[in-house]
């Protein structure tokens, strides 16, 4: 399986946080690619212009769009915890699209 797109991981990466405790993006990265079925190869795809993980920008870019939108909050540096927005918005079970996001933070 190819790394989803930013945009794709905005449901895995709520998922990973409907328990409703912090976590740090070290256990949100394994969370996320144990649902998405990511092989070590998947994982290790690299950017070809700074060698930096494909993944690990993605699932970054997934979590500042939901952070803007006030779905996710950062109590701490580097930690993640759903906020009751974002909890609402995984129980609506419809599609997260960029356009939600942007309704949402309105």
């Amino acid at each position: 399986m190819a790394v989803p797109k930013y945009n794709e991981l905005y449901i895995p990466l709520l998922r990973a946080l409907q328990d409703g405790n912090v976590h740090t993006m070290s256990e949100i990265k394994s969370l996320v690619s144990q649902q998405l079925g990511l092989t070590p190869e998947d994982l290790a795809q690299r950017l070809p212009s700074n060698g930096s993980s494909v993944f690990d920008g993605r699932l970054g870019w997934a979590k500042t769009y939901l952070k803007k939108a006030e779905m996710v909050a950062s109590p701490q540096r580097g930690r993640l915890v759903i906020t009751p927005a974002g909890k609402k918005l995984l129980d609506i079970g419809k599609p997260i699209t960029n356009s939600l996001l942007a309704e949402c933070s309105s």
